[in-house]
């Protein structure tokens, strides 16, 4: 699919991070984003880590690229709606 589709489909999530350490005091605001094996099915080249257990990490760059070609494919759907809505205008 185009990641147009991909991108609809990532969750997105509100989550707070775990805790490390037993000791650890610090606040643990809540954060929104993905969760790397959530996103795997979708977009598996912005995920590192294969085992869905331990440590995966997400590449945000590639999801901006994936962010960024949505838009140009959104935009050419756009462009063509708005073709088709002044055809429509002007009685063609």
């Amino acid at each position: 699919g185009t990641s147009l589709d991909k991108i609809i489909q990532v969750p997105i999530k509100s989550f707070r991070m775990k805790q490390i350490g037993e000791f650890t005091t610090e606040v643990r605001p809540q954060k929104t984003g993905f969760i790397a094996q959530e996103v795997q099915p979708y977009l598996p080249d912005v995920v590192s880590g294969t085992d869905g257990l331990g440590d995966m990490g997400i590449d945000t760059v590639g999801i901006i690229a994936h962010l960024v070609r949505a838009m140009k494919e959104q935009q050419a759907i756009i462009e063509d709606l708005q073709t088709q809505i002044n055809e429509v205008k002007n009685g063609n």
